[in-house]
């Protein structure tokens, strides 16, 4: 994922150094074009170039070699890290020195909200399938829409558009505009963070111990949501960090986003109702869990209900700026609330459904 996404943000970064689309279309229908474009940023593409249209047999050899080469090098890296990794939450390492503990305090170094917390967090990371489908999209999704969106807008006239964008921040009518477009890509950016939908299916039939581990099942449910909150919060410190560097947005922005943005994130991770509801634990490949799973529209929907309800205030009702962010504030703190109150009051019930 990560040398798709690179991948296509240097041919986007390329294309908009062109003056013109012309130059773009002429340097792709010179011979061997797209060779030229394309082998600074993989070597092996000179070699293979050489071999089919030079006939050349050394660099046909060199390229059989390299390629073995690179191959090998790739079943070592999984072997010495990526499988070591997998089977790291499961069975002990042999690099962990074994150090004498302290019985007395062997499990007092982390209070019991950190201990969970990381342990959730290290599920997320530690296997390919959570950390491909749920964490990097809160991190590089923002990022390379920007920069995509960023690279078009300044490939030919960067100077004029940004002088046009800070004159325009001066004008009421378009701050209000730009403020509801701002927090529609934030709801947007967060519509593919699916940790909370799966908090409770991704343990699997284990996750019928949280039942009986001498820990309240709501307080359990609170430390669940947290990696929610946490990748939230992330997409949009990167939405607004590239907001502020690329477009110059005024800083007030951020600050009334940001106070949207408080309850929105504990709106969004009480989709662990949904979970919590149905969870689906008989599954034998973590795909199952974040790919075949119809619970995933529920994060979709609530994100799409968020952009609606903003158009709608700025677009419908043409409400100022501080009307928007009180609004949806009140919205995601009552929904939130709601969430808190079912956990505490109907936690029993909630934990029956987990078998």
């Amino acid at each position: 994922m990560i040398i798709s996404i690179a991948f296509a943000s240097s041919i986007s970064f390329f294309s908009s150094r062109m003056s013109t689309s012309e130059d773009m279309t002429l340097a792709l229908y010179k011979a061997n074009g797209l060779a030229e474009i394309m082998k600074k940023y993989f070597f092996t593409i000179n070699l293979g170039t050489e071999a089919l249209i030079d006939r050349n047999i050394i660099s046909l050899l060199l390229l059989f070699v390299v390629s073995i080469a690179l191959y090998l090098l790739i079943v070592l890296f999984g072997q010495k890290l990526y499988y070591r990794g997998m089977l790291g939450s499961l069975f002990s390492s042999s690099g962990i020195s074994n150090k004498k503990l302290d019985e007395r305090n062997a499990y007092k170094s982390q209070g019991l909200f950190t201990s969970y917390v990381l342990k959730e967090m290290r599920t997320y990371i530690r296997k390919p399938t959570y950390l491909v489908q749920l964490v990097l999209p809160c991190i590089f999704l923002p990022a390379l829409m920007f920069f995509l969106m960023y690279f078009s807008l300044t490939s030919q006239n960067g100077v004029d558009i940004m002088f046009a964008l800070n004159s325009l921040y001066l004008i009421e009518e378009f701050n209000r505009i730009v403020y509801s477009i701002i927090l529609m890509v934030i709801f947007f950016t967060t519509m593919y963070s699916f940790v909370s939908i799966v908090a409770i299916s991704k343990d699997g039939n284990d996750a019928s111990f949280m039942k009986y581990v001498p820990v309240p099942f709501a307080n359990q449910i609170i430390y669940k949501i947290i990696p929610d909150i946490i990748m939230t919060s992330i997409s949009y410190v990167v939405t607004m960090a590239l907001l502020f560097f690329l477009f110059k947005i005024p800083v007030k922005y951020i600050i009334y986003s940001l106070i949207v943005f408080i309850p929105y994130a504990l709106c969004h991770a009480s989709l662990i109702l949904f979970d919590i509801h149905k969870p689906k634990l008989n599954w034998t490949n973590e795909l199952q869990v974040v790919k075949n799973n119809f619970k995933m529209f529920y994060a979709v929907g609530a994100s799409l209900l968020a952009i609606g309800l903003t158009a709608l205030l700025c677009f419908y009702f043409k409400l100022e700026m501080i009307m928007i962010t009180l609004i949806l504030s009140m919205v995601f703190l009552l929904v939130s609330i709601i969430f808190l109150f079912i956990i505490y009051k109907k936690d029993i019930k909630l934990a029956n459904n987990i078998s």
